[in-house]
């Protein structure tokens, strides 16, 4: 009797790798018809198709090889009238959208974002591009960690919702997303390789004189922009993790770390008894993403974790040198924004109510507005917090507090003395979405936009 040979058994990381290449390749795919049947109706397909000035330059193309038969067929099938976008593929889309529509977007290798005010196609199908090549860069060897693997997941799904609309949100989630076997995981790998290869191609063909050509060995890539193009798209940081970036311009990711940041197969797995716990503590820390949360548990002295039916799982432990007051720190979890179950709103009633601390702080990351005040790798804390809603204040007792910070702060950088980052405890921040340009420009003290916290967990206090 002959068995069968089990595939080989994935690692954690392999499958975070391959979860995002078919994140990608599946509602990545999705997005792009989402956009290019906003471009083109579905009415008008057939028109714009056999619109002759059209038809006569496909043909050309399709001559000089660019368009394959198979794609010419899906352009022109037998019946006419049953030609549709569902049945295009990602780089036929994104060939019309460019060849034949005239949108400007670049061919791959872009190393910025569109600004977050920018929601044309061509924004949109950048972001895309932009993610996917990203996530590419990890194909060498197809293996991506937890901190990384979240970081990526929530700003490309965060993206897909955004053009797309929250109906897509039970696609994202489905489970069947998560659940590959290994050749599965391999075939999403290379179904996110030939996507590139494909777009690579088309995009050579056509503009042969004037994109520079890249070399991609594995999983690196070397940016290659169409030159008449390149000067034509507004800069915007992304922070991605496993970048380096100049000092000088602030672009990329922030520097690397000096120190080694746990993972969560660190964390205490055993929860200590409540009657342990000393209250009230001093500070309450509130994260939203794992690499966030791990950012703060590595600096904890004697950590434990322990469980109170209101706050569910804490963890406890103390911060401050041994010459000076060490100070009782808690740190939590919450969701993504404000009055969300979960969020930073219902989480910091909690804690209060339970933890009855003297201050609560999100941590997490922020969007500067000005790169002369504030580069990447800075610290700022918030002195002032501005919502659509409202303006904050913060108490004495905070303003206090964060008037000194920095005394004594080294930043825990490899080559801090290079990035030479600066604490800011003096700034304004607005508590808005990035794309509220109106609420910025009326903001010029401003210097930058925190992302998560929603205007709930800055400057808390119970005096």
């Amino acid at each position: 009797m002959a068995s069968a040979t089990p595939s080989q058994p994935s690692t954690k990381e392999t499958s975070n790798y391959a979860q995002l290449c078919r994140l990608l390749v599946e509602v990545g795919s999705l997005m792009l018809r989402e956009i290019f049947d906003r471009v083109c109706p579905p009415e008008n397909l057939h028109a714009v198709l056999t619109n002759p000035t059209n038809h006569a330059k496909l043909q050309t193309l399709r001559k000089k090889r660019v368009l394959s038969t198979f794609q010419w067929g899906k352009l022109y099938p037998v019946s006419k009238t049953s030609v549709s976008s569902g049945n295009f593929d990602t780089s036929l889309l994104l060939f019309l959208l460019r060849n034949i529509f005239g949108l400007n977007f670049p061919a791959s290798g872009r190393n910025n974002l569109p600004p977050g005010s920018d929601t044309s196609p061509e924004a949109d199908i950048t972001r895309i591009k932009f993610f996917r090549d990203r996530v590419f860069r990890y194909a060498a060897n197809a293996s991506v960690d937890d901190p990384t693997f979240s970081l990526y997941w929530n700003n490309i799904k965060d993206t897909f919702l955004r053009i797309g609309g929250t109906c897509y949100e039970e696609v994202i989630d489905d489970p069947t997303l998560h659940c590959m076997d290994a050749d599965l995981e391999e075939h999403y790998q290379e179904l996110l390789r030939e996507w590139l290869k494909d777009d690579d191609h088309i995009t050579d063909k056509v503009h042969g004189d004037k994109i520079v050509k890249k070399a991609r060995k594995g999983g690196d890539m070397e940016d290659s922009l169409d030159i008449s193009e390149q000067n034509s798209w507004e800069r915007e940081t992304v922070l991605m993790p496993g970048e380096n970036t100049s000092p000088e311009n602030g672009n990329g990711s922030p520097p690397e770390l000096s120190v080694k940041l746990p993972k969560l197969c660190d964390l205490p797995a055993i929860s200590s008894s409540w009657e342990t716990v000393e209250l009230p503590v001093d500070i309450v820390l509130l994260a939203v993403e794992d690499c966030e949360f791990l950012s703060c548990f590595a600096y904890l002295k004697e950590p434990f974790k322990s469980y109170h039916i209101s706050t569910g799982p804490v963890y406890f432990g103390c911060m401050g040198d041994d010459q000076g007051k060490k100070m009782k720190i808690a740190l939590m979890r919450c969701s993504k924004g404000p009055d969300v179950p979960q969020g930073s709103l219902s989480v910091s009633k909690d804690a209060i109510s339970v933890l009855r601390p003297k201050a609560i702080f999100s941590v997490g990351a922020c969007s500067g507005l000005n790169s002369k005040k504030v580069k990447l790798g800075d610290v700022v804390v918030s002195a002032k917090l501005i919502t659509a809603v409202y303006k904050t204040p913060p108490s004495r007792d905070i303003g206090n507090l964060i008037k000194h910070v920095a005394d004594g702060w080294k930043a825990p950088l490899q080559n801090a003395d290079e990035y030479n980052a600066k604490v800011h405890c003096d700034g304004v921040v607005l508590s808005i979405s990035e794309a509220n340009r109106d609420m910025i420009r009326k903001h010029p003290e401003a210097i930058a936009v925190e992302i998560e916290g929603g205007g709930e967990n800055h400057n808390n206090s119970n005096n």
